[in-house]
């Protein structure tokens, strides 16, 4: 159920934005996921779900930052 709702209710949104913020806002996807589980089906918060969680958060920060126009190799 929640993650099924989740395309079918942002989709529709992310469509309007632009792409920058679109993908920022798609890296938090799987994250309203496990929110949508654990407050309407009961699911259980795990120290893995929480560490998953943590890698997605620091994924986006670090896309977002300007640390890979430092990086030589990559541009």
């Amino acid at each position: 159920m929640c993650t099924s709702s989740i395309p079918t209710t942002v989709k529709p949104c992310l469509d309007r934005l632009e792409a920058s913020v679109a993908s920022v806002l798609g890296t938090s996807e799987p994250m309203v996921t496990i929110i949508l589980g654990i407050v309407f089906l009961g699911e259980v918060l795990t120290p893995v779900i929480v560490a998953g969680g943590v890698l997605v958060l620091a994924g986006v920060v670090l896309v977002q930052s300007n640390y890979w126009q430092r990086v030589p190799w990559i541009g």
